[in-house]
């Protein structure tokens, strides 16, 4: 009928692959899940297809499928089925000189329409848990902030259409959408133990959004940018967040903070239709004094991290 579909997949059976997939460890994962997000995400043309150098199998045997499979089996089982393919354009491929054993290669995700299968495997076997908003959001008060920066970008691909987008576009609120988005995911925060304030002035200007603690107890505050990026060019979007987080610098955001307050969160996030790239870095206060007491204002960067 003239539609442009993914009508070749699952058109075999995957029933191998799928079964392998559950059985992977977090740290084959995490891999997929960046491969993945590396081509998709922030995918500026056909430029940005990250690759992963691995030992491809002459020849996989069942056997070794019934356990945790290791990473090069994962690899050689996708790459067999057609899910990657060897990288042919990488000169530091190896030729296989005896075809009996393994041959390091470089592989990728071979187009957007195989992407749109890896898409489906993350959601059901590999990150259907992490994809949850109240997890990923509560990373940020753990102090987590490289799980933040590496998981917000497939939340907000996962969760947004073109088409909201597309509105936004037309009402001339492109910031005003994205604005909302995150307000409206970390509203659930607003009660007894924390604060939610939106464009309330603070220090020289007014920050997006920060989530206050005010039980005692709570010592962690988050503060958020958003930045709109011209492009979803990757480059430009990491420009895009680190001028965020220099603007909560420059325009002291990090002022009138309460007492019991010793953690702040900053986030800087880049917006670009569904691509975001996300900048952060945790702040700890100093202590000074003969007693160690905290002093106000003065604080220090303790860590920082961006999207992969």
């Amino acid at each position: 009928e003239g539609i442009i579909g993914n009508y070749w997949v699952n058109s075999g059976s995957t029933v191998t692959v799928k079964e392998c997939l559950k059985k992977c460890s977090q740290h084959i994962e995490d891999q997929l899940q960046s491969l993945y997000y590396s081509f998709y995400s922030l995918q500026d043309g056909d430029s940005l297809q990250k690759c992963v150098k691995v030992k491809l199998l002459p020849h996989l045997r069942y056997d070794v499928l019934d356990n945790e499979p290791e990473i090069n089996v994962i690899y050689t089982l996708l790459c067999y089925s057609g899910y990657l393919t060897v990288d042919f354009d990488d000169t530091s491929n190896n030729k296989a000189d005896k075809p009996w054993e393994p041959t390091e290669v470089k592989l990728v995700i071979p187009n957007k329409e195989v992407a749109e299968q890896w898409k489906q495997w993350i959601i059901d076997f590999i990150g259907i848990s992490r994809l949850k908003t109240n997890d990923i959001f509560n990373s940020l008060f753990k102090k987590e902030i490289k799980t933040f920066c590496e998981q917000f970008p497939t939340l907000y691909m996962e969760i947004i259409s073109c088409y909201d987008i597309g509105d936004a576009k037309r009402a001339k609120s492109y910031e005003g959408w994205y604005h909302t988005f995150v307000l409206g995911a970390v509203a659930m925060f607003h009660g007894d133990d924390y604060q939610v304030v939106s464009n309330r002035e603070t220090g020289n200007g007014r920050p997006d959004v920060r989530i206050i603690p005010i039980n005692q107890k709570s010592d962690t505050c988050i503060i958020f940018e958003f930045k709109l990026a011209k492009s979803e060019n990757r480059d430009e979007m990491k420009i895009s967040a680190e001028n965020g987080l220099i603007q909560i610098a420059d325009k002291n955001y990090r002022s009138n903070t309460a007492n019991h307050i010793e953690t702040i969160v900053e986030v800087a996030i880049a917006f670009c239709k569904k691509s975001t790239f996300v900048s952060s870095q945790l702040l700890q206060r100093k202590k000074g004094g003969k007693k160690g007491k905290l002093s106000a204002n003065a604080w220090e960067i303790v860590s920082s991290s961006e999207s992969g």
